[in-house]
């Protein structure tokens, strides 16, 4: 369309100056000789077809050539492009790290490779008719997942990448733990998401396992250690205070003295502590009472030390088995710890209750929240990992929601057996 535009207005403008040109040499050289100007005319009429010929035959052989080495140079770039797609599928197809590919904005599956098939057990069609939320194992991780997409969006845009470590389930029901490698890459005139995915299944289960065996031993060394101050330590705290208590009657004036005193108090504080740390590593309310009155108590006690307010609503529970009461209590009693030492909050808000032989954990706090470089860090650390390996100890999912400015958000999902 260009080449036919530039040669019209060449021609055009040729057509102009020769008329105008020719006519007034014409009249400049002859004068008013009629029969010499008709002569001339016919002359300069035979001279424009010609060299019009030679211009428009110049201009679109040139035209003609241009657009034949565009045709050559599209026709090896379509063929460097057909070649580097091949490649490229190739490379997709053969890769044997599983990598699937989802629409940013349907979310739906565009195009998996031959591993991914081979991992999760789902035939290309099934795959396609799938949503990348469909291998998530637990509709509380979907929804995690969907919102941290959502909040994550413009970073794919911009050129960045993020990992993230999902639970996800295949066809045949079985659970892989792996982690995710996610770029943005436009697919087919579509903007979507490319998902590398790397099975760590066995390294998560030997690292579930040592956790595993540090909390049982953890807990036992606890049970161990509770019983010796409640039946050894408070029993002879308890007799030298009760004898002490008793001097008096042997001494007279002898309650009058300050460091007496002094010492009785010393004495009594020391029962308290030695009973309060007995009931913190292993809360006899817990095993009297049930988790309940354990949380309770132990709120009651947090909120006489520490300034945060803490809201605790719940449902009455079945009778839990202990196993599942005391790794609840555990992950209320960390996290709480965790809030006061890092969050700089002054509210909790903790809820707990069962849907559909479900049990629900809730804990969110408003202090200062999580950013994306802290994240990492956060993840990793000790006490967050055995809250989540106490979770999955009881085959039930640990997520975390947490913005800077907006707090942090724990959610745990416990199935019960019937």
């Amino acid at each position: 369309m260009r080449n036919a535009i530039k040669i019209a207005f060449i021609y055009l403008a040729f057509g102009v100056f020769w008329i105008l040109l020719g006519d007034w040499l014409a009249f400049s050289l002859l004068g008013e000789d009629i029969a010499r100007l008709e002569s001339v005319q016919k002359l300069k009429g035979i001279l424009y077809v010609l060299i019009s010929a030679l211009l428009v035959f110049f201009l679109t052989h040139r035209a003609i050539r241009t657009i034949t080495k565009q045709k050559q140079l599209q026709g090896k770039v379509v063929s460097e492009l057909k070649k580097s797609e091949e490649k490229y599928r190739l490379l997709f197809q053969n890769n044997p790290v599983p990598i699937v590919i989802f629409g940013v904005e349907t979310h739906r599956f565009l195009e998996v490779n031959q591993a991914a098939i081979a991992k999760y057990g789902y035939s290309r069609e099934e795959f396609l008719n799938m949503i990348a939320w469909d291998l998530l194992s637990t509709v509380e991780e979907r929804e995690v997942r969907k919102q941290f997409f959502k909040d994550n969006v413009s970073k794919f845009f911009a050129g960045g990448h993020t990992e993230n470590v999902s639970r996800h389930i295949s066809k045949d029901g079985s659970f892989l733990d792996v982690k995710i490698f996610s770029y943005y890459q436009p697919y087919q005139g579509e903007p979507a998401i490319f998902n590398s995915i790397l099975d760590i299944s066995k390294e998560k289960l030997t690292e579930q396992q040592i956790i595993s065996e540090v909390i049982k031993a953890t807990e036992d060394e606890r049970e161990r250690i509770s019983m010796e101050i409640h039946d050894n330590l408070i029993q002879v705290l308890g007799v030298a205070s009760m004898n002490l208590k008793n001097l008096p009657y042997d001494m007279k004036g002898l309650d009058e003295i300050p460091k007496y005193q002094k010492a009785l108090n010393y004495l009594n504080n020391g029962i308290n502590l030695s009973r309060s740390i007995s009931h913190q590593l292993m809360p006899k309310s817990i095993l009297d009472f049930g988790l309940i009155p354990g949380i309770s108590e132990m709120i009651e006690e947090f909120q006489a030390i520490y300034p945060i307010k803490i809201h605790f609503v719940h449902e009455e529970t079945t009778e839990l088995n202990p196993e599942i009461t005391i790794n609840i209590f555990r992950i209320v009693q960390e996290a709480l710890n965790n809030i006061q030492k890092h969050a700089e909050a002054t509210e909790i808000s903790i809820r707990l209750f069962i849907r559909e032989k479900v049990l629900s954990l809730e804990i969110e706090d408003n202090g200062k929240g999580v950013s994306e470089e802290e994240r990492i860090q956060f993840n990793s650390g000790l006490g967050l990992r055995i809250m989540q390996n106490r979770a999955i100890r009881m085959k039930g999912f640990f997520s975390i929601q947490s913005k800077v400015g907006e707090g942090t958000k724990l959610l745990f999902s416990i199935p019960l057996k019937s």
